[in-house]
Parts: structure tokens; C-alpha cells; sequence
């Protein structure tokens, strides 16, 4: 259960503390941006996105979103993964954009 009561403390703290990196969340995920998510997008095998390296899928230019971590079928996570990194059935890309732009990269990953 979500405590009222540490989410406002816990926001309080960084606002104190990292106050552009709040501003910067509120302005990315705030009201204004309702339509911004974190999502994640499983690959599956046989992919087209499957043996291909993120630079290569170059996926923020034919979706919009940002990759912002893969976590590996074995569950290891690799946070800000590099371009080289290769994509491999199974994986699962977490992803931040628009709605509309999320199911761009779930569609690239269907195909």
C-alpha cells in the first residue's frame, strides 16, 4: 500500500534537494503531459528488432520513444543500455513516450 504520507514527504525532500530534476519530471510526466508513459515492450523471437543493435533498430526515430533500459531474459537489467547493445528475442525494452508513440515500438516489435 502507498502511503499518502511518504509520497508528499518523499516529494518534499526532492524538491529540496534536486529541485530542476523535480521540475524536469513534473514538466515530462506532469498534467501538462498526460499522455507520457513508462511502458515496457516484450521482443519477441523472430522479431525483425530481435539480432539487431539499438543503433541499428533506430527506434527513437521510427517511434518517438527512448529506450531506457533492457532487461535480459536471464533478468539482468541493463539501465541506459549502449547503441551497440543488440536485441535479442525475449528481451523486454522499457520505453518512455507518448501513448500513441508506445504502440509505434509495440507494433515495430510485433512485426
Amino acid at each position: 500500500m502507498l502511503s499518502p504520507y511518504h509520497f508528499v514527504g518523499h516529494r518534499i525532500v526532492q524538491l529540496l534537494l534536486r529541485p530542476n530534476v523535480l521540475d524536469f519530471i513534473d514538466t515530462a510526466v506532469g498534467s501538462e503531459r498526460l499522455d507520457i508513459q513508462i511502458e515496457e515492450v516484450r521482443v519477441p523471437e523472430g522479431s525483425r528488432l530481435a539480432g539487431q543493435s539499438l543503433a541499428a533498430a533506430d527506434i527513437r526515430q521510427k517511434t518517438g520513444v527512448l529506450i531506457l533500459a533492457l532487461k535480459r531474459v536471464d533478468g539482468h537489467l541493463a539501465f541506459n543500455p549502449a547503441p551497440e547493445t543488440v536485441i535479442e528475442g525475449g528481451d523486454c525494452l522499457i520505453a518512455i513516450g507518448a501513448t500513441a508513440h508506445l504502440q509505434k515500438l509495440e507494433s515495430l516489435a510485433r512485426a
